[in-house]
């Protein structure tokens, strides 16, 4: 399945499952399609970013092909309830190919990205925030600021780093 049409019936579920309006915002019914890519890459900023964490000190190797591939190849469920690992490794791959992302953490439920090409306006930090919420609504309805708008200015805009959890 291509990752709009994915994305697209996720957005579609959740609307159907009743998401309140305000959570969707200022989206409606529709999904509003994917990100554009943003301007140019940060040139490993993310990554050096995450190495200099002193509390990083793990390294898995993981022979993949493609980055976004990695949780499927070690059999990682922490999306279980909500994504196969076929379907996750859709959107992650899209993820990748447009935002230059690097899983760089993986825990019980838990996937840290990398953002070599982190988005640099409003516009795009919502677009991407929207798929974001397809992704793993659980960062923005719990414990989170519990909207795609304010998740976007406060977790997307200028973010080297996606950080990703399920319940």
């Amino acid at each position: 399945m291509p990752p709009s049409s994915l994305f697209a019936r996720e957005w579609e579920r959740a609307y159907q499952e009743g998401d309140d309006a305000g959570v969707l915002a200022p989206f409606g019914a529709t999904f509003p399609g994917l990100a554009e890519v943003p301007g140019p890459a940060d040139s490993g900023a993310a990554l050096r970013e995450i190495i200099a964490d002193p509390a990083a000190a793990w390294l898995g190797l993981v022979p993949v092909a493609r980055p976004a591939d990695v949780p499927a190849v070690l059999g990682w469920l922490g999306a279980t309830n909500y994504f196969t690992p076929n379907e996750l490794t859709v959107m992650l791959r899209s993820w990748e190919e447009r935002f230059d992302t690097v899983p760089v953490l993986l825990g019980f439920d838990q996937l840290m990205l990398a953002v070599g090409r982190p988005v640099r306006t409003q516009s795009e930090a919502l677009a991407i925030a929207a798929e974001h919420y397809v992704f793993c609504p659980d960062m923005i309805l719990q414990e989170g600021p519990g909207s795609i708008e304010e998740y976007a200015k406060s977790a997307v805009e200028g973010a080297a780093t996606w950080w990703c959890w399920w319940d």
